[in-house]
C-alpha cells in the first residue's frame, strides 16, 4: 500500500518542473487520483481494522485517526467516487467537468508548490527525512507492531 504513496509524492513534488500543457495536467490528474485511490482504501482499511488498531494502543490508535480525520475533511471520497473512478457524472449524466475536477484537486493537493509539497511530505516524507505524523511512517510502524505481536508474516488470502 505504501509503494504507490511514495511514487505519488516523488512525482508530485516535482511539479514545478511541468508546463501548462495538456499533457502534463493530465499527468498530475492520473497521479493525484491514484494518491486519492490508495488513500481511500486506506481509510477503509482504517475503518475495517478499528478494533485491531484501538486494541494497539494509543500511540496507533490516534495516528490513525489524524490520518482519517485529514482524508475526511479534504473529502478524498467525494473525489474519488466522482473523479477518479468515473468519466460520467452521476446526476447530469454528462461528462465530467475538466475544470471542476482540477479545482477539486487543487482542493486537496494544494494550490501553489508549498502546499502540494506539505500535502506530499505528509503522505511519504522525502528519503532519510522521517516525520512521525506521515502516512507512510504509520503504515510502516503498524504494520511492523502487526508482524511482531500476531504473527502476521504469512500471505493474505
Amino acid at each position: 500500500l505504501w509503494l504507490p504513496f511514495c511514487m505519488a509524492e516523488r512525482c508530485l513534488a516535482n511539479w514545478w518542473r511541468f508546463t501548462d500543457s495538456p499533457k502534463d495536467h493530465a499527468l498530475i490528474r492520473m497521479v493525484c487520483s491514484s494518491l486519492a485511490t490508495n488513500l481511500w482504501k486506506l481509510y477503509e482499511l482504517l475503518k475495517h481494522f478499528g478494533k485491531e488498531v484501538h486494541d494497539s494502543g494509543e500511540t496507533h490508535c490516534s495516528r490513525a485517526n489524524a490520518i482519517k480525520k485529514i482524508i475526511e475533511e479534504k473529502d478524498i471520497y467525494g473525489f474519488r467516487s466522482k473523479y477518479a473512478a468515473h468519466a460520467i457524472d452521476n446526476d447530469t449524466k454528462l461528462p465530467l467537468s475538466l475544470a471542476a475536477g482540477e479545482q477539486r484537486i487543487r482542493s486537496i493537493f494544494g494550490e501553489t508548490i508549498g502546499e502540494m509539497n506539505a500535502f506530499c511530505s505528509w503522505v511519504c516524507p522525502e528519503i532519510g527525512e522521517r516525520k512521525e505524523e506521515s502516512v507512510t511512517r504509520f503504515i510502516v510502524d503498524f504494520r511492523d507492531y502487526c508482524r511482531a505481536n500476531s504473527g502476521a508474516h504469512s500471505d493474505r488470502p
